[in-house]
């Protein structure tokens, strides 16, 4: 699969929003015991369902280097970037997480 870096980063948000839903649709159909862990799970399962897809996006699945067409990967930084395997190009897409 041959993905532009903008197409890259959609896929990976959908499949977080995705994680999500369904992590949220798992908590309601486990069996309820009105305990602590009840309610830690009520939290953790949608956020790490949220979180999961996209470092798996991030770390197993390429996008097209702009610059040689080779596999170019998440670079895990502010401004998003990736960073090409192939020639080590690192592209700016200018896209911050926050403005902090």
């Amino acid at each position: 699969m041959h993905l532009s870096i903008t197409a890259h980063r959609h896929l990976s948000t959908v499949s977080s929003f995705l994680g999500f839903f369904a992590g949220a649709y798992l908590v309601f159909w486990l069996p309820r015991t009105d305990t602590f862990y009840d309610t830690l799970l009520f939290f953790f399962v949608p956020i790490m369902s949220a979180i999961i897809p996209g470092v798996i996006m991030g770390l197993c699945v390429p996008a097209v280097c702009p610059q040689c067409h080779g596999r170019t990967y998440y670079a895990w930084s502010n401004p998003i970037k990736y960073r090409c395997k192939d020639c080590g190009h690192l592209h700016n897409t200018g896209i911050f997480y926050s403005e902090d």
